[in-house]
Parts: C-alpha cells; sequence; structure tokens
C-alpha cells in the first residue's frame, strides 16, 4: 500500500532505471510516453520550477486495504450455479474461513453460460444481500482469459500454449466491441440495482496477457482502465495479471511489468502462483522474479502499489515433492508457499483457489486437480471442517482450513518510518528501525513481532532504554500491551565497520493475541532513549473475523416406498474414431450413450483445465442414445474428451488420444 515516507523523485517525469531498453519494448516506451502526457501525471502546463505531480495513489484503503482480512477466496463459478441456495452457502463458507473477499470471474468458463453483461450484473445484485450481512465483498474479474463474453468475434480467442485464451487480436482493437458492451451492461446493473457497495473491485480481466506482443497489454490497461473509470470512478480497479514471466516471458526485470506496476492506473499489483517450491523450481510462475525485482523497490515517484497474490494454491500431485496420496506432505507444501509470500512487506494478501463450500449442491466448478476442491477421497473437495462430505470425517483439508482461519497477519509497510513521540525527541538525530514483515506464532495464544532499532549517530551503544507496543496510535498505560526483549543480535541493523553496537539492536515482542480486537488494528511501537527522546511507529494487525458454520436445513421424514430394482446404467462407448487413429482436423466423434441428454467434446487439457469446448450434441437427434459431435481440432498429437451428461447422476467422461492431420 501507498508509503508516505519515500522521497526518492524522478530525475524527470517518466524515466527510470527500468525504461525499456530492448527494441521489443519500443512500443513500450512509446505507450508509456503517451501515459506520461495524462494530467493526472503530467507537468504540462507547469512551470519548470515546480515539483513534479504527485504520485497517483492507490484506491484500496491503507487503514483496511482487504476489507478486513489478509484472504480472498477464489470461487470463480460461484455466480454461475443454478440455486440461489449454493450462492449463500459460498458466502457462509468464504465468512467461516475468515475472508472479507470472494473472487469470481464474470464468464462461465465450466458451465459453458453465455449470460450477457445484464445478467450478470443481476446475479450479483441477487447476491448482495447476503454479501452485506455476512460483511464480504466481490472482487469480479470482467473477462476469464480461458472463456471470452458471449458473442465475441472468433479471431478473438485460439488455441495458444496448451490454452484456448484471448489472442492478440483482443487487446489490439476487438476489445472495444462485445468486451466493451458486456463490461458496460453488467457494471451500469450493479449500479441500477443499488448493489455497487458489493464490489470491492473491478478486474479488467483473469491472466490477462499478450505474449506475442508483451507491450500490447500497455495500452489496453490504460484503455479499458479509462472505460471503467468514467462508469465508476470510485471502485478500486485491478489488471489480473499473474506476473512479470506471463506479461514477458523469459524477462525477470520486465520494464512492462514495472510501468505496471509504478505507472498503470490501477490500484494493486496481482499475481498468481502455483506449486512454488523454491527460486530454483517456481512451479508454473516464478513470481519471486517479481517480489525480489518489480515490486522490491519504491518507483521513481514514491508510488507504491500494494501487492496481491491472488492465487495462491498445488495440485493434488506434484512429481518429485509429493504424490496424490500424500495429502499431508501437500498442505506442508501449501504453508511453505502462504510464508513465502509474508516474507515480502509489500504483499497484503492472499486468495486460496477453488475455496467454495464444500455443501454446495452444484459441482460443475469443482478442479478436481488443485485447490480446495481437490482434497479428500477421489479429490472432491472432502474432509473439510465445515462439511467433511464426502468424506465420513474432517481431514486434511481440515488441516489446511484451520490454518486459513487461525494466522494473525502482520503488514508493516510504514513501519519504516520513525517519528517524534515527545517534545524532548532530538530531531537532529533520529532514531531509525525496521519490523519483519513475518511473525511468527511463539504460543497458542500469541505472536512473535520482531525487528531492530539503532541510533546512526551513535551505533557502539544501545539506541533505546525500552521498547513498548500499544494498541491504537494513541500510546497510554491502558493500552500496553507488550514490552520487548531487546539486545537481540541482528546482522541486517546498519553499523559502520569499526562499530559493533548496531549488532545486537534486534528486539522480540511476544503479543498476546486475546488482547488485539478482532479485525484490523493499529499498532504503535514507542522506543524511548535517554539521549534521543521517544520515537515511535505504527503497524497493522489482522485477526480474522470468523463466521459460523450454518446449520444444516432440517431433513423432512423419509417416505416409504417400494422400492424397484434398476438396471445399472450404460456406460458411454466412443465407437469412433477408435484410440490413437490418424484424423483431419475437422472430424466428427460417434458416441454410444443411453439415457443422456447431452453430450460434450473439449479438447486439450480438458474442460476443468481451460480447454475449448470443441462441440456439443443433444439427445433425440438420433435413435437409440446415438450421438454425432463435428470437432475441428489443431494439428498434432492431443487428446479429446468427450462429457456425456445425465439428468439424473454423475456425468461420464472418457479421454481419447489422437493424432490430428
Amino acid at each position: 500500500m501507498p508509503s508516505e515516507s519515500l522521497t526518492v523523485m524522478p530525475e524527470s517525469g517518466c524515466t527510470s532505471r527500468w525504461a525499456a531498453t530492448r527494441a521489443g519494448v519500443l512500443l513500450a516506451t512509446l505507450v508509456l510516453a503517451v501515459f506520461c502526457l495524462l494530467p493526472s501525471a503530467s507537468a504540462e502546463g507547469m512551470p519548470s520550477d515546480s515539483p513534479p505531480a504527485a504520485p497517483v495513489r492507490s484506491l484500496l484503503s491503507a487503514a483496511d486495504p482487504l476489507n478486513g482480512g489478509f484472504l480472498l477466496v477464489n470461487m470463480h463459478g460461484m455466480l454461475f450455479h443454478p440455486a440461489p441456495s449454493d450462492l449463500e452457502e459460498d458466502v457462509a463458507y468464504a465468512r467461516w474461513l475468515g475472508s472479507g473477499i470472494i473472487r469470481v470471474f464474470a464468464t462461465d468458463n465450466n458451465g459453458l453460460l453465455d449470460w450477457d453483461g445484464e445478467r450478470v450484473g443481476n446475479r450479483i445484485a441477487d447476491v448482495a444481500p447476503s454479501l452485506r450481512a455476512a460483511q464480504v465483498r466481490l472482487i469480479v474479474a470482467l473477462v476469464n482469459n480461458h472463456r471470452q463474453v458471449p458473442d465475441d468475434l472468433a479471431s478473438n480467442a485460439g488455441w495458444l500454449d496448451d490454452y484456448w485464451q484471448l489472442l492478440l487480436p483482443f487487446y489490439t482493437s476487438n476489445w472495444r466491441g462485445a468486451y466493451l458492451t458486456f463490461v458496460r451492461e453488467l457494471i451500469t446493473t450493479v449500479q441500477a440495482r443499488g448493489a455497487q457497495d458489493i464490489i470491492f473491485a473491478w478486474e479488467l480481466g483473469n491472466e490477462l496477457h499478450t505474449p506475442a506482443e508483451p507491450a500490447a497489454l500497455m495500452t489496453f490497461v490504460v484503455e479499458a482502465t479509462a472505460e471503467v473509470r468514467a462508469l465508476d470512478a470510485s471502485t478500486p480497479i485491478l489488471p489480473g495479471t499473474m506476473g512479470a514471466n506471463h506479461i514477458e516471458p523469459g524477462n525477470r526485470q520486465s520494464s512492462i511489468a514495472r510501468w505496471l506496476y509504478c505507472d498503470a492506473p490501477i490500484d494493486a499489483y496481482t499475481l498468481h502462483a502455483y506449486d512454488f517450491v523454491s527460486r530454483d523450481r517456481p512451479g508454473d510462475m516464478p513470481i519471486d522474479w517479481d517480489l525480489d525485482n518489480i515490486t522490491a523497490e519504491p518507483c521513481p515517484d514514491g508510488r507504491s502499489l500494494p501487492v496481491i497474490v491472488e492465487e495462491l494454491g498445488t495440485s493434488r500431485a506434484l512429481p518429485g515433492v509429493y504424490t496424490a496420496d500424500d495429502e499431508l506432505d501437500r498442505l506442508q507444501q501449501e504453508m511453505q508457499q502462504i510464508e513465502f509470500v509474508r516474507h515480502f512487506r509489500q504483499v497484503i494478501g492472499f486468495g486460496v483457489w477453488n475455496g467454495e463450500s464444500p455443501r454446495v449442491v452444484d459441482q460443475t466448478f469443482a478442479d478436481t486437480r488443485r485447490g480446495l476442491s481437490a482434497y479428500g477421497s477421489r479429490a472432491m473437495g472432502g474432509g473439510s471442517c465445515y462439511d467433511p462430505t464426502p468424506d465420513p470425517a474432517p481431514g486434511v483439508r481440515c488441516l489446511f482450513e484451520r490454518v486459513l482461519r487461525g494466522v494473525p497477519y502482520v503488514r508493516v509497510d510504514t513501519a519504516d518510518r520513525w517519528t517524534p513521540g515527545s517534545w524532548d525527541a532530538d530531531v537532529l538525530n533520529p532514531l531509525v528501525g525496521r519490523v519483519d514483515p513475518v511473525s511468527n506464532d511463539s504460543a497458542s495464544d500469541g505472536i512473535a513481532i520482531t525487528g531492530w532499532v539503532s541510533d546512526p549517530s551513535d551505533p557502539g551503544v544501545p539506541a533505546v532504554d525500552t521498547l513498548d507496543l500499544f494498541l491504537g496510535e494513541t500510546p497510554t498505560a491502558e493500552t500496553l500491551l507488550a514490552t520487548a526483549q531487546l539486545g537481540v543480535p541482528r546482522v541486517d541493523a546498519p553499523a559502520a565497520e569499526d562499530q559493533v553496537g548496531a549488532a545486537t539492536a534486534g528486539f522480540v515482542l511476544n503479543l498476546p493475541l486475546s488482547r488485539v480486537p478482532v479485525g484490523t488494528n493499529v499498532l504503535t511501537l514507542a522506543a524511548r532513549s535517554t539521549l534521543r527522546g521517544t520515537w515511535q511507529t505504527t503497524l497493522q494487525i489482522v485477526v480474522p473475523k470468523l463466521g459460523p458454520i450454518p446449520a444444516l436445513p432440517p431433513k423432512s421424514a423419509p417416505l416409504r416406498v417400494r422400492t424397484v430394482p434398476v438396471a445399472p446404467r450404460p456406460r458411454m462407448e466412443i465407437q469412433s474414431p477408435p484410440p490413437e487413429a490418424d484424423v483431419p482436423r475437422h472430424f466428427t466423434v460417434q458416441v454410444l450413450a443411453p439415457g443422456a441428454d447431452r453430450i460434450d467434446v473439449f479438447l486439450d487439457p480438458g474442460r476443468d483445465r481451460g480447454g475449448r469446448l470443441a462441440g456439443s450434441a443433444s439427445a433425440g437427434r438420433l435413435p437409440g442414445g446415438a450421438f454425432q459431435v463435428p470437432v475441428s481440432a489443431s494439428s498434432g498429437p492431443q487428446s479429446i474428451y468427450v462429457h456425456a451428461h445425465y439428468v439424473s447422476g454423475p456425468e461420464d467422461i472418457v479421454t481419447l488420444p489422437l493424432s490430428v492431420g
């Protein structure tokens, strides 16, 4: 979040050491130059001796940047559940986990409902009363990169990097068509229904990127943000991007990513990552590039955007680390990832993937490959503390839920700024210090706050006599929470080569959480020195607000009826083409599935992993449960995924490997 203590200014308006140096980012430089001419970031018309314009600050609240917590829950398909009761269940589950934010997609990637913006906006307004009652708000990603808006041009989406996703023409010009119409309808409908208050942020899209022409993303962000701002000037806007390697593949110090952090008209920098083991094994996205490089330093104009790791999670199995049956090892990897991102003070929160309530009836959006719904038997989200179904008792998912519910979070974005706290403070020789961004649990009802305080004018002697922690911004005897242990060794406290006193400038404070109210709290550290007077700094501690588990609806007494044996349902059979067959790019899949009402065929990597729907066929067109589905696929070896849907009972899925000519 913004830090008022950063005063480093650029040599000239929009230049920095991160300026583009490669010919491949020439367009990035041109777009940046245009952006620098915008009124909000321009010195045009000002006298040459005028100070540079103030940096554009984030609209996220510095006092409460994530709506009362640090956790957001991704429920990508929540808006498309047929039953309103499922939406209410999702809201209740998010509150129970301690999250004040649910992140949803405005286009349906799994159920394939082609709802226009007005219908999606009405669904948001319909669930608004439940969200208000639970004090939960929404991040709405206005398009899913893997599922375009209805009626979009065919040239706007296609197969790229093993996924069906938005292509370059969408970003360079075509987004002003169906996408912009969809966005306008959605936002104005939410406003007309009086539901804008439950929108935490609009997101331009989910995992947007332009790898064939990375700088094209910059123009899209500037222009699309302007369109959203014209509709809603007060709600924060997020980019929904994954990270530097997604924005500009292979460039760990991407000037485009740095532009997004420093100059783009957005309110937070977003990251997504799965299976991050280490900097040497970063999983699907090396977010250490962003945390170590892109966002590690303040911008030339002093701007310092908050960073939200929107999606953070693990696959059900990770080769060389754990298998699908080793759920405890998977849990350990989940916790390791959370601790990794919490080490960076610019990170204000993270999101758990596919966190839908285990009680929802509609399982269309369950991700059996990763996320909370990949835990438990048959990878169907079993073992939850909330409701262990389909498992008989809570399991490892329950342990992970306890981690999410029970970990307090300390934000220290301004804790390097120490200000005079008494009349006798020596303003000519101020104390300096740092509070660590991660606080380790010291007890079941406590948390350890660590850091260092030094006297740079005389680092050879102890800097302070006492260091106390107070609740609130005004230290009093009544608000005293804890007193620090001083003299702790620190290797990172600055000191001259011939002075060793700063090596013991560290401190440890054990804070009883029972003395801190639920929610976001401002704490004040007051350092008292006989020589320098009292100096103080502030930080935040977030104690998650947890909701209850709603009672199950009462079950009516079962009716006694005479049961009639039912013959088992015949399994779906692929009649042609056969497995491993050579087929042309346009071919027909013939299926025998008696009793099925619909057959859907998806391309690699399958429906639940973002694969494109290649064709569908409904029952009744051919006799005897036969179906014919025309399919078009790209050349090369790949698999198709055939789904048979039934009015009642689970669907059948068959994977068919083919060689497409």
